[in-house]
């Protein structure tokens, strides 16, 4: 899960610290601790720079992903 993954990078550097490491606001990654928010590609982008191990697991949690919206099939 992507929550697991910002978690185990974030070691032992405050929230705040950390948020800023990636890029967004301490307010975001509370949320998106909390549950309130999803985990967004700036955040991702962020960890991956800044932590080039933890791609693998990024990309290894978004392949078992599956998209909230099917498109609809486009009449012929």
């Amino acid at each position: 899960m992507l929550v697991d993954i910002l978690r185990k990078y974030q070691g032992s550097l405050g929230q705040n610290e950390y948020a800023r490491l990636l890029g967004v606001s301490g307010a975001a990654i509370s949320l998106i601790y909390s549950g309130q928010r999803g985990v967004g590609v700036e955040v991702l982008r962020g960890l991956a720079q800044r932590f080039p191990e933890s791609a693998d697991e990024i990309a290894a949690a978004l392949s078992t992903i599956t998209p909230a919206i099917e498109r609809e099939a486009i009449p012929a």
